[in-house]
């Protein structure tokens, strides 16, 4: 998909040196985390040795506001995954085998969590905004009488923005998160909404929004249960 996505014309231009940083920077944050020990030698996303990486990591102003060109958005899509990588990496941090395999280790990663969530909370959120410029590019990619494969591109492109967007209300609607935390994210989710509404579609709108109502009827926060239906009802608008 990527390779078909470069071969397309391209329109605005992005500063390509920068991006490559950002995945570069990205990278070195998940050969950090493979070799720390401990949450105490992990990276940390401000006051440690690591604030700077993940400052290149965590940028995208080298793509500018709007629909991006094909490479620019095969560089934010790298970048997006990227990021998800490294949310797993945390997730895993001091499990036997990376991987999730009992009980015990699900409590772990609910921990892992837990300790680091200023780190979650600035890769969820790069992963939602970033997510929003791959969204309005995709939704500006030339129609199926122009090229049949580049419907195939898209459909894949908001499956995995479908993912995206499902992981950050699963997060934000975990009442063992702290509310603040949640609400947080939730305003990030909220705004980058309009990014995402013409690649999804009615249907799958529908469906993420109802996911968010339901979330919202099970909330005990009133601000986080409030922040869900509005981010519902954005959707739908």
């Amino acid at each position: 998909m990527t390779a078909m996505l470069l071969a397309l014309p391209a329109h605005a231009q992005v500063d390509q040196g920068r991006a490559l940083a950002a995945i570069e920077a990205c990278q070195d944050l998940g050969e950090a985390l493979a070799k720390a020990q401990s949450p105490q030698s992990a990276p940390r996303v401000t006051g440690g040795d690591y604030s700077d990486e993940f400052a290149k990591a965590l940028d995208t102003s080298f793509a500018g506001e709007g629909p991006q060109s094909p490479a620019g958005m095969a560089m934010l899509i790298d970048l997006q995954r990227e990021a998800g990588a490294l949310v797993r990496a945390y997730l895993l941090l001091g499990i036997k085998a990376n991987a999730l395999s009992s009980d015990l280790s699900g409590e772990q990663a609910a921990r892992n969590f837990l300790a680091f969530l200023p780190e979650m909370a600035a890769l969820y959120d790069y992963r939602i905004r970033v997510g929003s410029l791959i969204s309005q590019s995709a939704a500006a990619l030339p129609g199926p009488v122009a090229d049949p494969r580049i419907s195939v591109a898209v459909a894949a492109i908001a499956m995995e923005q479908e993912k995206v967007l499902l992981s950050a209300i699963a997060v934000s609607s975990d009442q063992q998160i702290d509310p603040e935390w949640r609400a947080q994210r939730m305003m990030v989710l909220s705004e980058a909404v309009p990014g995402f509404t013409e690649l999804l579609g009615r249907k799958k709108a529908q469906e993420i929004a109802d996911t968010a109502l339901v979330a919202a009827r099970a909330e005990q926060d009133p601000r986080v249960a409030l922040q869900l239906k509005d981010f519902a009802l954005a959707l739908l608008r």
